[in-house]
C-alpha cells in the first residue's frame, strides 16, 4: 500500500512538471512572437519615415526640373527610382524571412503541445490505474475502452489548456480521497468518489 501511495505521490508530480513545462512554453513562444511584432512594427515606423523623407525630396527635385534643370533633374529621379527599388527589395526579403520565422515558430508550438498532450494522456493513465489499484479494483471494459479513446486523441492549445484545468480538479479529488480513506465513515463514500473519478 505504501508503494502504491508513493507511485501515485510521483505520478502527480510529473503531471505537475509537464503542466508547468507547457505553460513555460507557452508562454516563451508568446513572447517570442509578440517581440517579433514589435520588430516588424518599428521597422515600419522607419519605413514610413523614410518614405516621407523621399517624397520630400522628389517633391523638390520635381519643383528643380520645372524651373529647367530637366537633365539634372532627370539623373536624380532615376538615382531616387533605383534606391526605392533595392529598398523594395531587401523590404521582401525581410517580410519572407520574418514569415518563415513565425511558421517555424507555430510548427515548434504545434508540436510542443501535441508532446505535452500526450504525456497528460499518459499520466492519466497511471493516475486512474494506481487509483484502481489502491482500492484494489479492476479496470471495466468501458473504463479501458475510455483509456484507449484518450490515448488516441491528441489535443491542441484550447483543449490542452482544459485537460490542464480537469488535471487539477483530480489532483484536488484525489487528495480528498486519501483523507476519507483515514476515516471511520466505512467504505460508501469513497467507492462514490472512485467512481466518480472514473467517469470523469
Amino acid at each position: 500500500m505504501a508503494h502504491l501511495h508513493t507511485l501515485l505521490q510521483e505520478a502527480k508530480a510529473e503531471k505537475e512538471a509537464v503542466k508547468h513545462q507547457a505553460i513555460a512554453e507557452t508562454q516563451a513562444i508568446r513572447e517570442t512572437i509578440r517581440a517579433e511584432g514589435n520588430l516588424c512594427a518599428e521597422e515600419f515606423r522607419k519605413q514610413a519615415v523614410s518614405r516621407e523623407r523621399d517624397i520630400h525630396i522628389l517633391k523638390v527635385r520635381a519643383t528643380h526640373v520645372a524651373f529647367g534643370a530637366h537633365g539634372g533633374g532627370q539623373e536624380q529621379y532615376a538615382a531616387v527610382q533605383e534606391s526605392y527599388s533595392a529598398r523594395i527589395s531587401n523590404l521582401q526579403a525581410r517580410l519572407t524571412k520574418l514569415r518563415s520565422r513565425y511558421k517555424a515558430l507555430e510548427s515548434r508550438r504545434n508540436l510542443d503541445m501535441e508532446g505535452f498532450s500526450r504525456d497528460i494522456t499518459t499520466l492519466k493513465r497511471h493516475i486512474v490505474k494506481l487509483e484502481n489499484l489502491y482500492y484494489g479494483t479492476k479496470l471495466t471494459t468501458d473504463e479501458i475502452r475510455l483509456l484507449r479513446i484518450d490515448e488516441s486523441n491528441t489535443l491542441h492549445g484550447p483543449d490542452l489548456e482544459s485537460e490542464i484545468g480537469q488535471l487539477q480538479v483530480l489532483d484536488q479529488v484525489l487528495a480528498c480521497v486519501q483523507v476519507l480513506s483515514c476515516c471511520c465513515c466505512g467504505g460508501g463514500c469513497r467507492g462514490d468518489i472512485q467512481r466518480w473519478l472514473q467517469t470523469s
